[in-house]
């Protein structure tokens, strides 16, 4: 069903496959993962061309303002599967940001697939 939350997860990531030339193998969509003993259900995740968890995408309906619980839900599901990289947006703004052992940074624009 195409909800609101929907229309914006279509869009993002067919940017990130027909801009970005992120191919879609590398994509899963609604896996759930556990952490603590809490079952969490995440939107999307791309892979590297390894195979490795690369980045966590969450999403939100247009009319859903990106608050800091939004980014603290990403940042849990980041944490859990250590991927390098996250995409929180509402169709409206979106926000990515890297992850590294000196902490979290927003970035601007995410690699093109064939840089990585």
């Amino acid at each position: 069903m195409l909800t609101p939350e929907e229309w914006v997860r279509q869009q993002i990531l067919w940017f990130l496959v027909e801009e970005m030339k992120y191919p879609t193998a590398l994509f899963s969509l609604e896996h759930s993962l556990e952490k603590n003993g809490v079952k969490h259900r995440f939107d999307a995740l791309l892979f590297d061309k390894a195979g490795n968890p690369w980045m966590m995408l969450e999403f939100k309906a247009t009319e859903v303002s990106l608050t800091q619980d939004a980014f603290d839900q990403i940042f849990v599901y980041q944490k859990a599967l250590q991927t390098p990289f996250s995409i929180v947006s509402n169709g409206n703004e979106t926000r990515c940001f890297r992850y590294t052992h000196n902490g979290i940074t927003a970035v601007s624009a995410l690699p093109v697939y064939g840089e990585l």
